[in-house]
């Protein structure tokens, strides 16, 4: 495809986020949520809510984030600064934590084991969200339905509305620009699938991850990185990889990014979902292309 047709068609697809997510009149004023209100998340079911919850339990730090931005951190009762242990449960464990926080709502990534998500859902007797979260357009679709349950339709809109302009705004400023391979090391050579949010912002900032849908589990392999040859390299700021560490390895010296010297570091926050996705990608556009906007 066309540098052309794909920004085209990418601006499109960000045109599309806030349709179509849950059934319930649009919203007219500044606080009008009337329940019941029914969704379907990245879940295997339909969430039904039928009055605002009061105690919402998010099960990872992106899903504590999207409640937070929408203006629901009073609702969270778990997942506040100093209350993320449940974060480090699973199984039982986290299945009898969620039931002693008694909550109205749980909500969830899809990184979430579905058998202990059936398990809060029927033992805590609570409903379950689990959030989108592979693209730029998933995220705008668990603003929506998240601002629907959790009573912050109007915040939910203005934020999807804002990541889309900001996203339509980078895809117009890289346009004509060539998309540049990269490689993410999140620690020791692991990195993360091009089914994942942070490689749709690359893609939206001008770039393509190169590793493909379903990298092993592990570090990556360095002979098929080498094959790759990205020509930048990114690293989380807590990965502990550095440019002398990479120019002195055998294995990642000859790489186009590392002779280049086209290694930069990312926080590693870019890798989870939350509302505010614009200021994001438009941070990775000026990191790939420094130029672009000018």
């Amino acid at each position: 495809m066309s540098r052309a047709v794909w920004a085209v068609a990418a601006a499109a697809l960000l045109l599309g986020t806030a349709t179509g997510c849950g059934e319930r009149s649009e919203p007219v004023g500044a606080h009008v949520s009337p329940y019941p209100v029914t969704v379907h998340g990245a879940g295997e079911d339909a969430t039904v809510l039928r009055a605002r919850p009061r105690r919402i339990v998010p099960l990872s730090a992106g899903a504590a984030e999207l409640i937070s931005d929408l203006g629901g951190r009073n609702q969270l009762v778990a997942g506040r600064a100093g209350s993320t242990a449940i974060w480090k449960l699973s199984g039982a464990e986290l299945v009898r934590a969620v039931s002693r926080l008694s909550p109205d709502l749980v909500v969830a990534s899809p990184s979430t084991a579905p058998l202990v998500l059936r398990r809060i859902k029927r033992e805590a007797r609570v409903p379950v969200y689990v959030t989108p979260d592979r693209s730029l357009r998933d995220v705008g679709r668990a603003l929506t339905q998240l601002g629907l349950l959790t009573d912050h339709a109007v915040q939910a809109r203005r934020l999807a509305r804002a990541n889309d302009l900001a996203g339509q705004r980078v895809v117009r400023e890289v346009r004509g620009r060539p998309v540049l391979r990269v490689f993410l090391d999140t620690g020791f050579f692991t990195t993360v699938s091009t089914r994942t949010l942070f490689s749709d912002l690359l893609r939206l900032a001008g770039a393509r991850n190169v590793v493909g849908p379903r990298p092993e589990p592990g570090p990556f392999s360095l002979r098929l990185l080498q094959r790759l040859d990205p020509q930048v390299y990114l690293a989380t700021a807590d990965s502990e990889t550095t440019l002398r560490y990479l120019r002195r390895n055998p294995s990642t010296r000859k790489l186009s990014a590392v002779r280049s010297g086209r290694f930069r570091l990312v926080d590693p926050g870019y890798l989870v979902a939350d509302g505010q996705l614009g200021p994001r990608v438009a941070a990775l556009a000026r990191l790939l292309h420094p130029d672009a906007g000018r």
